[in-house]
């Protein structure tokens, strides 16, 4: 009876061990659960929330946002970024060492004075070194890297616009503090990378930081010797502005043309999208033809020709690219002639700018088309392909009017150094301007002519009056007809 007894108390105490033990194991797990949202979660939640801005206003692109669920991953292709950024940051400090000659020349001072410059871009870099480049192991890399090249930009700004070699020193000095940012992206990239090629990628931001000291005096260099072309020439810079975005519609063409070819309603096979290029050769045909056209025109009254065709061109595209086969063959046609017409007219205009620089001239137009191709080939098959044929061909057109703006900014009798403005008329032949340029010279020399003396030699007013000073006018001397024995005294005098 008392074993029996015992034994159903055993049994119950084992039945019930397990429920005690759930609903232990289930207390256990709930205050586990309510431990969680504690402080640890609260901060990474306020962690994630503070990643997502930079200055607590700049928006973080989200791939590259903190989430420890997801590592980063510092591929090569970040890795040549970093050492990009470090070779333009870091030749801040030596784009002024070829320079030093025309900063004498500019602010007037000898070039004792200027020497001085590339002294404090170098001291400045040391103090950058020593006490904004530590902060990197206080404060987050990404902003600090940010401001620092914000405010080295804009003080290259004040470079640029210096008219007193005292204020040149002094930003210069700044500038050297600013440019500690290739180290603070050495020890990012240091923390980045994987351990086992922590060295390479070392290894490339710091022969990105070399790599900056020699280009540095190369951009230099180039730069101050080409720059007066684009900041004397108004007309050089037209045309680059309207190459840049002409090309841009050229190679955006050509290049989606193959998707346009392929699609709907054509469904063409590559031999056939290959095959018009030949309607291109069409083009490249009549040009000699548009070239004699062209000589008997202003360059500027060419290059409006050539836009305007275009604009038709593309508004054909727009309204009938993707429906009929016909639509794309003039438009190939079209775009080839009219385009080389812009081409040739802008190079002209430019290569009269100078003689003796026109290989440097036409190296400007030449860079400026290929900036353009290279625009045109990248924005144009991202538009085709995420939008359609019909948004591509809009942003042609786009580009056009756009140039046609440009070309209207400066009018085609506009004084060399004019930047914006309009005058002269409008008449687009040469056989018409070129007549009354040199009557207008004609004019001019008479009334240069009849200012500076008499007739037959004699002397003016104001000549006489320098006569008695024992002065001859130069005027006089140069005519040399008449004169007489004054004019040979004169010119034994000077």
């Amino acid at each position: 009876m008392s074993s029996g007894a015992a034994s159903l108390q055993a049994a119950h105490v084992e039945e019930s061990r397990p429920a005690s033990v759930a609903l232990s194991a289930t207390e256990t797990v709930a205050v586990s659960t309510r431990a969680v949202p504690g402080p640890s979660v609260e901060k990474d939640v306020d962690v994630r929330a503070e990643t997502r801005k930079d200055f607590g206003f700049l928006p973080i692109p989200k791939r590259v946002r903190y989430d420890p669920d997801r590592p980063f991953h510092f591929g090569l292709l970040m890795n040549v970024i970093f050492g990009v950024a470090s070779t333009f940051t870091v030749s801040n400090l030596y784009y002024c060492q070829p320079l030093l000659i025309q900063f004498s020349l500019y602010f007037g001072v000898t070039e004792r004075e200027v020497a001085s410059i590339p002294t404090l871009v170098q001291a400045g870099y040391a103090i950058g070194l020593l006490f904004i480049a530590p902060l990197g192991d206080l404060v987050r890399r990404r902003p600090l890297i940010l401001a620092l090249t914000f405010i080295g930009a804009s003080l290259t700004i004040g470079l640029a616009l210096a008219e007193r070699i005292l204020a040149l020193e002094v930003l210069s000095f700044f500038v050297g503090i600013c440019t500690a940012t290739p180290q603070i992206l050495m020890a990012l990239a240091g923390d980045l990378a994987p351990p086992e090629r922590r060295a390479s990628a070392l290894s490339i931001v710091l022969s990105g930081l070399l790599l900056g000291i020699l280009v540095a005096r190369v951009l230099a260099g180039v730069v101050a010797h080409m720059a007066r072309f684009t900041v004397t020439e108004p007309l050089l810079v037209q045309a680059i502005l309207i190459s840049i975005p002409s090309s841009a519609t050229f190679t955006n063409w050509w290049v989606t043309l193959t998707f346009l070819l392929d699609g709907a309603p054509y469904n063409y096979s590559t031999l056939v999208i290959g095959l018009f290029g030949l309607v291109g050769m069409v083009g490249v045909a009549l040009m000699p033809l548009i070239g004699r056209a062209i000589d008997g025109l202003l360059p500027w009254s060419a290059t409006l020709i050539g836009i305007a065709l275009l604009l038709l061109t593309f508004a054909l595209q727009t309204a009938a690219a993707g429906l009929s086969v016909a639509a794309v063959v003039l438009v190939t046609v079209g775009l080839d002639c009219f385009r080389q017409m812009q081409q040739v007219s802008l190079t002209t205009a430019v290569l009269a700018l100078d003689a003796n620089a026109r290989s440097r001239l036409n190296a400007c137009i030449n860079v400026a088309t290929f900036i353009g191709q290279v625009m045109g080939t990248s924005v144009g098959s991202k538009v085709f392909t995420e939008h359609g044929w019909r948004p591509d061909a809009s942003l042609n057109l786009a580009l056009t009017g756009f140039t046609l703006v440009i070309l209207f900014l400066r009018g085609p009798h506009c004084p060399r150094y004019t930047w914006i403005g309009w005058q002269g008329g409008f008449e687009l032949r040469k056989s018409r301007v070129l007549p009354t340029q040199e009557a207008e010279g004609d004019v001019a020399a008479d009334e240069k002519e009849r200012g500076g003396g008499g007739k037959d030699g004699d002397f003016g007013e104001d000549d006489a009056k320098s006569e008695g000073n024992g002065n001859v006018p130069l005027e006089v001397l140069e005519r040399g007809d008449g004169g007489g024995e004054r004019d040979s005294e004169g010119r034994d005098r000077v």
